[in-house]
Order: structure tokens, then sequence, then C-alpha cells
């Protein structure tokens, strides 16, 4: 086989992956306005920013009450899409493949000096999303702005979208 099939079969395999990136990626719950409810049984942390961390410096706590609904509080970072991370340590989380991430992709191809006989190498490395059982979400109000959160009954996140 000859190096340039071998980079067409590097590139669909690229092209494939990309596509399957996408697919899994968990896409935000949306709401017009409203309330918008998604789940989380454990509690909840909301943070400014998609790439901040549980403990980021403003993160905002909200701890289950024995399964009662809490008071509404007022987003510190209110916007149309909300981060936020939920605990849940269960092994139902963890095997939840909308959980795992794509991590890195390396690919790589050698050939001889003649370019007839090619060996082509591919490397995923995936990983869990979730910080010390705290697993990254988001939701998104499709008009208006999130302003405020409550802890529904059950495992019910409640955001108010206006």
């Amino acid at each position: 086989m000859r190096i340039s099939s071998y980079l067409g079969i590097l590139t669909a395999i690229v092209i494939l992956l990309s596509a399957a990136c996408t697919a899994l990626q968990p896409q935000p719950a949306q709401a017009q306005t409203g309330i918008l409810r998604t789940g989380c049984a454990g509690d909840v942390i909301m943070v400014h920013a998609k790439d901040d961390l549980p403990d980021a410096n403003g993160a905002q706590l909200l701890r289950r009450a024995g399964g009662q609904p809490g008071i509404w509080q007022r987003l510190t970072a209110p916007g149309k899409t909300i981060h936020w991370y939920c605990h849940d340590d269960s092994i139902w989380r963890q095997l939840d493949p909308r959980s795992w991430r794509i991590k890195s992709v390396f690919v790589d191809a050698n050939c001889d000096n003649a370019g007839t006989d090619c060996v082509l190498s591919l490397n995923v490395g995936i990983g869990l999303a979730a910080i010390d059982g705290w697993y990254p979400e988001s939701s998104r109000c499709a008009s208006g702005m999130a302003t405020h959160i409550r802890l529904g009954s059950g495992d019910a996140v409640d955001l108010q979208c206006s």
C-alpha cells in the first residue's frame, strides 16, 4: 500500500473521531422562559465559567436538605448558559458514557524508505470528567437569562429563566 492510501485512511479516522467527540459531548438542557428543570441527586456547585473548577473563586454551593425543595437563590453569575457541577459518587454515574471525555488523540504513520510498507498507529486517551465526584454540567435558557436557582424535590435542579 502506498503512503497516500495510508494518509487517506488516517484522515478518515481523524474525521470519524472528531464526529464521535462532538456526538458524545453532553448538550445543555434548554428552556425558553419560566423554570428549567434538570437532574442531580447530590449537591450542586455553580461556577462562573465553563473551565472553572468546583473550588474556583466565587463558586456557589447548594446543599440538599433531606429531599425538600430549597429556597430560590440569586445566581452570582447569571447568564444564558449556566455551568455547574453535580456531586455523584455512584458507580452508575461512572459507567455513564456521557461522563467520559476524550483527553488526547495521537496518530502516527511509519513507512519504510520505499513507502511501500507502512504501519499506522492510533492512540486515544480517555478519562473520567469528574473531579473528586463532581461532574461538570451545563444548562441553557433559550431566551433571556438564568437568574435564580434552587434544588427541587427529589433530584431536581430548577433554574429560573427570564
